[in-house]
């Protein structure tokens, strides 16, 4: 495997990205705003109390106040978090405080046909190692990996077959955990390999470039 010094300028989304647990997609569902009666509406700048406002009217004051709150995470959520400089598939990155990853191997094989809406066929498998030195529990529960190949970075799609462990939602102090995760290619020679790890605990996502060769 040979590091790429750069990292990629855009890597697309896709939705075949490996996760430790799958989290909870329920989202918040923020009622209409009421029509608040008498010749002082409330504002976003000033309190209910201030306005003059009802106590029936104060519940849906609240409601909305919660809503635009809810609108704003929503927002920062869907913006994609900055990227670290690119290093190679050999090397260790942060996954926390004081706690790391590092690809103990990536290499190409063959994917079984294991369940329903499985494929067989050329993949890539990467055994990944999180090791946690902290003094506190680590949380993987937001963590993803999505791999790509080739430089025009071509999303892969996750597989599931015999091999496949997924890593734990979290990571005890001073313990080393392991996953198995396997990503289909276009052939068995997909040149260059590009991995994007997000622990979720990191402002950064980090980004392993690499060649790999059957």
């Amino acid at each position: 495997m040979e590091p790429t010094a750069e990292a990629p300028s855009v890597i697309p989304e896709v939705s075949g990205s490996a996760r430790a647990t799958e989290p909870d997609d329920g989202t918040a569902n923020a009622e209409p705003k009421k029509d608040i009666k008498g010749d002082n509406k409330p504002t976003t700048n000033s309190s209910p109390e201030a306005q003059g406002v009802s106590e029936d009217a104060k519940s849906s004051w609240t409601k909305v106040e919660n809503a635009l709150e809810v609108a704003e995470d929503a927002d920062q959520a869907r913006q994609e978090p900055p990227k670290a400089k690119a290093v190679g598939l050999d090397e260790v990155v942060p996954a926390g405080a004081k706690a790391s990853m590092h690809l103990k191997s990536v290499e190409l094989t063959q994917a079984e046909a294991d369940g329903i809406g499985q494929i067989a066929g050329p993949a890539l498998m990467l055994e990944i190692g999180i090791d946690n030195e902290s003094k506190d529990e680590l949380d993987l529960s937001r963590m993803e990996i999505t791999a790509y190949v080739g430089k025009d970075l071509t999303p892969t799609n996750l597989l599931t077959d015999s091999r496949s462990v997924a890593l734990p939602a979290a990571v005890k102090s001073g313990e080393t955990v392991e996953g198995t995760y396997l990503f289909s290619v276009p052939n068995d020679e997909p040149g260059t390999v590009t991995i994007q790890f997000n622990s979720g605990n990191e402002t950064e996502v980090q980004i392993l470039v690499g060649e790999v060769k059957s």
